[in-house]
C-alpha cells in the first residue's frame, strides 16, 4: 500500500466537506492522516485525500491540446469521457 508523500506543511482548501479527525469516536475510521489527523474507513479514501489536499501532483489530460490537470484520478476519467463524445 503506498500513499503519496505529503508535501510538508502544505494544506489546501477544503470544498465544504468535513472528514471526522483524531477526537471522533468512531472506530470505524482506522487510516489517520499525518498531516492534518482527518481519518477514514478505507485506506483509498486516505490516500485521495492525501493527493488532493496535501500534494501538489497533478495528472494531466493526454489529449491533444487539451493539457487540463486534475488531483484526482475519477476527475480526469470522467473528463476523459468528454473527449470521447467528440468523436
Amino acid at each position: 500500500m503506498d500513499l503519496p508523500v505529503p508535501v510538508p506543511g502544505l494544506t489546501k482548501k477544503t470544498r465544504g466537506r468535513k472528514v471526522p479527525t483524531t477526537t471522533s469516536e468512531d472506530s470505524t475510521r482506522k487510516w489517520k492522516c499525518s498531516e492534518c489527523e482527518a481519518r477514514f474507513v478505507r485506506f483509498e479514501h486516505l490516500k485521495r485525500h492525501t493527493r488532493s489536499i496535501h500534494t501538489d501532483e497533478k495528472l494531466v489530460c493526454p489529449h491533444l491540446g487539451c493539457g487540463r490537470t486534475f488531483s484526482r484520478n475519477d476527475n480526469l476519467k470522467s473528463h476523459m469521457r468528454s473527449h470521447r463524445a467528440k468523436i
